[in-house]
């Protein structure tokens, strides 16, 4: 997948547009922190964070919006109750396919964090 890093970009994965930002090498190239927002959150609510995060770490840092969030595609509502528990056994695994990554961190605010731990305690880390 291309990227413009520093840009916001819209890629199709799992056939939703979903808005996404790069930040420095691409998951594919180099450790990643993907950084995922909280229930109300999006891209532009994480603000200048995820540049900061770049510069302190060195990492690359890939940040996007869920469906139904930001400059992605919308949802249908109301979400269903196991709505975060799906996002992590679905989404989440494709999103990661997509942009090809390959190590990191995931580091998750608020619902964000859930989807993490849910993801982590599906997923074995090789």
């Amino acid at each position: 997948m291309s990227w413009q890093p520093g840009q916001i970009n819209k890629r199709q994965i799992g056939g939703v547009a979903l808005e996404c930002l790069c930040i420095g090498p691409a998951p594919s190239e180099a450790p990643t922190i993907v950084m995922l927002h909280e229930g109300l959150g999006c891209i532009s609510m994480w603000r200048d964070f995820p540049e900061k995060v770049h510069k302190a770490t060195g990492y690359g840092v890939f940040v996007y919006s869920r469906q139904g969030y930001g400059g992605s595609d919308p949802c249908e509502l109301p979400r269903p109750v196991d709505y975060l528990q799906r996002e992590a056994q679905f989404v989440l695994p494709l999103v990661l396919d997509a942009i090809e990554f390959r190590s990191g961190i995931l580091f998750g605010h608020s619902d964000g964090g859930t989807i993490t731990g849910l993801y982590l305690g599906m997923h074995q880390d090789h």
